[in-house]
This record gives C-alpha cells, structure tokens and sequence, in this order.
C-alpha cells in the first residue's frame, strides 16, 4: 500500500466512514494516479469534495401565437466548486476580471448561453449567492465553467 493509500485510509477514518468504504476510495486514488495523472473525475463523486447546488436554467421559444414564451427551471446539481485563479480569470474580458468569479467543475452541462438560439447564461446558487455561467470548457467526462458573482441587486 503506498503513502498516498495510507493517507487516504486514515482521512476517512477519522471521518468514521467503514474500513472496506476507505480501503475502496484507497484504490480509487492510486488507480487514477497510475492510469492518467490528468484524470480527476472521480473526485467529482467524492463526497469530501463535492456540494450540491442548483442551476436555474431560462429558455425562450416562440407560442403558437408568435409571441415570446420564456421558461425558468430550476435544477439540482453535484459538482465541484472553487474559487477562480489569476491565470483563468486571464481568459475573461478585461471589464469583468474584478468580478468575484468561480470554477464550476461537474458531470452535467452548464450553459453559458446562446442569445440566437434562445437561452440564456445559467444561473448558479451557491451559498446564498448567485453566480452566471460565462464560460465552460469539456474535458471529456465533465465540464468546467468559470461563473461571475451576479450584483446583490439582482438575488431574488
């Protein structure tokens, strides 16, 4: 067993989670630090580090009428959060690098919006806050998004 293994046991032990339950999350580890170093996915169904948080999703589509219809939905989702860097607040305009922002890591899409087809940014709330989606990168088994603190104005 290596030290990451044993690390990894005696955390979850003093979680007091079960001894199969820490010896199988022991495995997981090494097996994706010896298949793909680049692998992280499964820390996304690791309860140490993920939360749950709902998006609110809008749409708009056109009645049979030809008016605009607009529908908000509200969604739970699982994932991991943290707090922007420097380096990947670089890839947003200049305007909006002061915005407080956060990284959005988790299985399921978060739309930053297209305008044309009708729908706009998703809204995630997140510790009484609410952030939107500006930006979302695949990296094959989830999606990571960076989101920008929305004005206190703007929280229902």
């Amino acid at each position: 067993m290596s030290l990451n293994e044993e690390n990894v046991i005696s955390r979850a032990k003093a979680n007091n989670e079960t001894a199969s339950c820490c010896e199988a999350r022991a495995r997981k580890v090494a097996q994706s630090a010896t298949n793909n170093l680049n692998d992280v996915a499964w820390i996304l169904d690791d309860p140490d580090f993920c939360v749950a948080f709902e998006i609110e999703r809008c749409t708009e589509s056109v009645s049979a009428m030809g008016r605009a219809v607009t529908s908000v939905e509200r969604l739970p989702f699982r994932g991991v959060i943290q707090p922007a860097t420097p380096s990947e607040l670089e890839r947003l305009p200049e305007a909006d690098r002061l915005k407080a922002s956060i990284i959005v890591c988790s299985r399921e899409y978060l739309s930053p919006g297209q305008m044309p087809e009708g729908s706009a940014p998703d809204i995630v709330f997140w510790k009484g806050r609410r952030y939107e989606v500006v930006s979302v990168e695949s990296w094959g088994c989830y999606d990571r998004a960076i989101a920008q603190l929305l004005p206190e104005s703007s929280n229902e």
